[in-house]
């Protein structure tokens, strides 16, 4: 319940149920309604990045068009304390929608944790100029953002720990071969290609379950794994948490020539460690800021490294299960929605 802040009304603008940045943000909306906050949620429909088949691509996007004025409607009837807006009100370069929002809001906090901002590069910064607040997911996108608004606060993606229980390292596992795991978008998959060489290698001398869990299996020609041990989960139908407690390594590999990936909130990582995990990392960006080298997970850069630390942990579980549970902990410190809700919470608000 609320102590020092009063019950508050607020609107919650979303790219969608399916995308991933929602799906997590969203834990902090469930925190403010426990707190007792009014939190109405306005997704895309269809989200973000999706069309309806049956009406083709087109007439999807202008049906969510038609959603997002009639969203609009109930929020100027609805003079919400505060209205987040979470990356943007449609995926385009087009900012009408979020001006008229601007003119209808008492007050508008922008939630950012991706590098939009590279794709529609005028339009984000408006709308950076417009908030009274910009929530950002990182330092980096936090730099950024601080160019066109002077209150700017870092909330990283943060986890629900009563769902994000760590893995029970007592208890004998059903697989014969350790596991090693990716989570993500099939839009992602073609990270791997960083580290794939390298998991071939590393399988000749340590022979390993990889464990990839994503929305579309027809999507795996993105990534060559021939030579390789695969179990393909769909994410959208599994226990996630109970696939995560499964691994014994996680893998986030992030290319190092791409300029977005330096901005990336890096989700999979804060999901491995939150069980109790532990991940190799490609050594840019957030990884730097969340990983203690040997300590908490392990970084690599090279395909010699990620070969390496592969082996090093596959065949160590003492090893694993050490930097797995200091993983939790880091967690548990800074990348939890109970640890972080106060911070959201006055961010939202305007009392910081």
């Amino acid at each position: 319940m609320i102590t020092n802040q009063r019950r508050a009304r607020i609107g919650y603008i979303s790219g969608g149920r399916s995308v991933p940045t929602v799906r997590f943000r969203l834990a902090f909306v469930d925190l403010l309604r426990e707190r007792g906050h009014v939190v109405a949620v306005f997704h895309a429909i269809p989200s973000r990045y999706d069309f309806f088949k049956a009406i083709g691509w087109r007439l999807s996007q202008k049906f969510r068009m038609l959603v997002r004025y009639w969203q609009l409607l109930q929020i100027q009837l609805s003079r919400y304390d505060a209205v987040i807006l979470e990356t943007g009100f449609v995926h385009t370069s087009d900012a009408s929608l979020e001006l008229q929002l601007r003119a209808v809001s008492t007050r508008l906090v922008f939630e950012i944790d991706d590098a939009v901002f590279l794709l529609f590069p005028e339009k984000l910064k408006l709308i950076a100029e417009l908030a009274d607040h910009v929530i950002a997911g990182n330092r980096d996108i936090a730099a950024w953002a601080q160019k066109y608004c002077s209150s700017v606060s870092i909330i990283p993606t943060c986890v629900d720990i009563r769902t994000y229980q760590p893995k029970d390292y007592n208890r004998l596992l059903d697989h014969a071969k350790p596991v090693v795991g990716w989570i993500g978008s099939h839009g992602n998959l073609p990270m791997l290609n960083v580290c794939v060489n390298a998991l071939r290698r590393a399988y000749e001398t340590t022979p390993f379950e990889l464990h990839i869990v994503t929305a579309a299996k027809h999507h795996n020609d993105a990534v060559d794994l021939a030579g390789l041990d695969v179990k393909w989960i769909d994410i959208d139908r599994c226990d996630v948490v109970r696939q995560l407690q499964m691994f014994d390594v996680g893998l986030m590999p992030l290319p190092d020539d791409d300029p977005w990936m330096c901005y990336k909130c890096n989700a999979k990582m804060i999901q491995y460690m939150a069980v109790a995990v532990p991940a190799i990392a490609s050594k840019i960006g957030f990884n730097l800021e969340i990983v203690t080298h040997g300590v908490n997970s392990m970084l690599a850069q090279t395909e010699a490294e990620w070969e390496s630390a592969l082996v090093h942990l596959l065949s160590n579980r003492e090893l694993r299960q050490q930097l797995g549970l200091a993983a939790r902990d880091t967690v548990l410190e800074r990348y939890t929605v109970q640890s972080r809700i106060e911070q959201y919470e006055r961010s939202v608000l305007g009392t910081l």
